[in-house]
């Protein structure tokens, strides 16, 4: 429900140079119209529309990554390290008409490892910070996947929050899982698999008064938790694996909670498969 219509020219190559690393090199420019009652003030100029012109590199390191080559491609079976994304954007003013100088760095370290009769736990910090005054549509939204519609469980994404809930030029946030499998409960035709989630954000805005649209700012801690129950029913999918669907419910606590309690509280659906 909020969206830009974007025009775009963009040049982009991906290689494997140096062990463990995975590149991307980008160069862009984006034509971007909101589609929705926006405005951004900077520098005393008032901006409905914008060109956005950047350069980017971008990196993935996955130490001691095992990759198998398969059909004539590069395929990774995976790492028991944790995995490194970085990505760095430079906005160029007046390279291809673009509008704004601005540095944007985002960098993202994931891992997941089993404990012995216990599960497999899972875990996110990701965090990013923008230097210079930029548009809506150039800042950090986005991360949360309630909607009441579609109430599916989204990886990664704060399932109480909205999708454009809150704004931030600097955030950082944390993802927590632990999956306790069918540890706890196991027979032949039901195997539940129980998961815990806990997950806490931060962010901050410059200058929130230059954009006029609806928005909050999360400069207090947000939190929420979570249960989740993966493979209530479980079905086979023409023998060749298993759709399971199950269904879990959030809490949201913290300097963003509601004066209601019930409303902190959202009930989603999940799906999966699985080959056994």
């Amino acid at each position: 429900y909020r969206m830009d219509r974007i025009q775009e020219e963009t040049f982009n190559v991906g290689f494997r140079a140096m062990r463990y690393f995975k590149w991307n090199l980008n160069l862009s420019h984006q034509r971007v119209n909101p589609l929705y009652p926006y405005a951004f003030i900077n520098d005393g100029t008032t901006f409905t529309r914008y060109d956005n012109s950047t350069v980017g590199i971008s990196l993935r390191f996955a130490y001691k990554e095992k990759i198998v080559n398969s059909f004539r491609q590069n395929i990774s079976t995976g790492t028991t390290w944790p995995v490194l994304y970085l990505y760095y954007t430079r906005g160029i003013k007046d390279m291809f008409e673009g509008d704004f100088n601005y540095n944007k760095i985002e960098a993202v370290i994931e891992d997941s490892f089993y404990t012995k009769s216990f599960g497999k736990t899972t875990y996110r910090i990701e965090g990013g910070y923008i230097d210079k005054p930029v548009p809506y549509g150039q800042l950090f939204t986005g991360e949360g996947s309630y909607d009441d519609d579609t109430k599916i469980i989204v990886k990664n994404t704060f399932q109480t929050v909205l999708p454009y809930e809150f704004l931030s030029d600097r955030y950082v946030n944390l993802f927590t899982s632990h999956n306790f499998e069918s540890l706890l409960f196991k027979t032949a035709w039901f195997q539940p698999q129980l998961s815990v989630h806990n997950n806490f954000g931060y962010g901050d805005l410059r200058n929130p008064y230059s954009h006029l649209t609806d928005f909050k700012v999360k400069d207090k801690l947000f939190m929420e938790t979570g249960l989740q129950v993966d493979q209530i029913v479980k079905m086979n999918y023409l023998n060749i694996g298993y759709l399971g669907f199950g269904a879990g419910v959030f809490c949201r606590y913290g300097g963003y909670a509601y004066d209601d309690f019930n409303d902190n509280l959202v009930f989603k659906i999940t799906a999966s498969f699985s080959i056994k």
